[in-house]
């Protein structure tokens, strides 16, 4: 059974020419550059998002957060995604983008039928977006890790 994800895609700062700097290498040498340039960039994101994040009755939300750098096929264009993996972050999008509190009915009743509200409170409770806040307050730092991984690259190629 695949695993299946809820995470935020991180996209290089458009301040970054990636394409110019990557170009400073041979050929041979830009798929892994790149790769290396990415993860930085949403590594950042995952290490801010997982120390802001609820840590839950078990750990396991916070636990479950992490950072994937995935290739196009066959190509040289890679992009970074941050955030949680089922099965241990089940309920993580709850505590992210918020939802919707039903009262219960006896065993076997449906409350969303019945259009029962809850006891006490809202009836919504609003997200926390912890991820869209790590993703926006980390982006000078990403781009500064961006550019130094790739300088380093390009160092190591003799470039």
């Amino acid at each position: 059974m695949a695993k299946t994800t809820y995470r935020g895609a991180v996209e290089v700062s458009e301040d970054i020419d990636m394409d110019r700097m990557l170009a400073r290498l041979p050929i041979e040498f830009r798929n892994k550059a790149a790769q290396k340039a990415i993860k930085e960039n949403v590594k950042e994101v995952a290490r801010v998002y997982r120390s802001t994040a609820a840590r839950g009755k078990t750990g396991n939300l916070k636990r479950s957060i992490t950072h994937r750098v995935i290739p196009y096929q066959g190509k040289t264009v890679w992009f970074g995604l941050a955030g949680t993996i089922k099965p241990t972050g089940n309920h993580h999008h709850l505590v992210e983008l918020g939802h919707k509190v039903f009262r219960r009915g006896p065993k076997g009743d449906s409350a969303k039928e019945k259009n029962l509200k809850p006891l006490t409170g809202k009836s919504r409770i609003e997200g926390k977006y912890d991820l869209a806040k790590a993703i926006d307050t980390t982006r000078t730092a990403r781009d500064k890790k961006v550019l130094a991984s790739l300088e380093k690259s390009i160092k190591e190629a003799g470039g």
